[in-house]
């Protein structure tokens, strides 16, 4: 319990923590009902039916409404049918929410793919060892269907479609924490600048994924899983590359 820990702490006395731990404690009992529900529009009910089932005051109340609201699961409609509402958690916020705490630690580009690679490692392997080639050549088909990686004019729609490459390996691959996981990768890289991706660098990679393709067509798991490495190599290259090309700059523009 709450107290439990604030006793522990040596905290229960002073009332703005136990206030908010009211509040933490208010938004995990909503968490966990909108993430057990399963109805459409998730409606959880008015300001004033929340206060009542909660047993608390309304400014702790809407200080959890807020943190839920942060964590995007809550959303507040206004007027005639609005109340508070439940939404299922998206991998996008979670993974970007997940990068943006990877930039705010110091982790460098390389370490974000250096971990990377186990979870494409496996995630290629549950593909290619599908017994459906139907399923195994869907990563194909998207190439295929995928004009900005035919020819590269237009490096940021490139750049979006090899993550949404990489998002459907792990929705294939049926396992959501992979898919999650590599994800966060992404979001890393969106909101980094320690890689420069221009068009000669883009077409290179995206042979690489023509490659891991025909692998998992043919059911080639250690082919695929070699393409792949080669691929996480040169990114790691290009991104040393980067930061050594970057600190030669700096230095030079200190000297004049």
């Amino acid at each position: 319990m709450v107290g439990d820990r604030d006793e522990e702490l040596g905290l229960g006395e002073l009332a703005p923590i136990q206030s908010s731990s009211v509040a933490v404690t208010a938004a995990k009992a909503l968490r966990n009902e909108i993430l057990r529900r399963s109805d459409g529009d998730m409606f959880l009910g008015s300001e004033d039916d929340l206060i009542q089932r909660l047993g608390i005051s309304r400014p702790t109340f809407r200080q959890a409404a807020r943190l839920l609201e942060y964590e995007e699961l809550l959303v507040i409609r206004r007027g005639v049918g609005g109340g508070f509402f439940g939404r299922r958690p998206s991998a996008e916020v979670v993974a970007r929410m997940a990068g943006i705490y990877l930039l705010a630690q110091g982790a460098s580009f390389a370490d974000v793919l250096r971990a990377q690679f186990p979870l494409q490692t496996e995630a290629l392997r549950q593909v290619a060892l599908k017994p459906d080639p139907t399923e195994r050549g869907r990563l194909g088909a998207y190439l295929d269907s995928c004009g900005h990686l035919r020819r590269i004019t237009d490096i940021p729609s490139a750049i979006r479609a090899i993550n949404a490459f990489w998002r459907l390996v792990g929705q294939l691959a049926g396992n959501p924490a992979l898919a999650l996981f590599m994800q966060t990768s992404q979001a890393y890289g969106a909101n980094s600048a320690g890689l420069s991706l221009n068009a000669a660098r883009l077409a290179i990679y995206v042979r690489g994924l023509r490659d891991i393709v025909t692998a998992v067509e043919a059911g080639d798991t250690e082919g695929a899983i070699a393409v792949a490495a080669a691929q996480n190599q040169r990114l790691i290259a290009w991104t040393t590359d980067d930061a050594a090309e970057t600190v030669q700059v700096r230095e030079r523009g200190g000297r004049g």
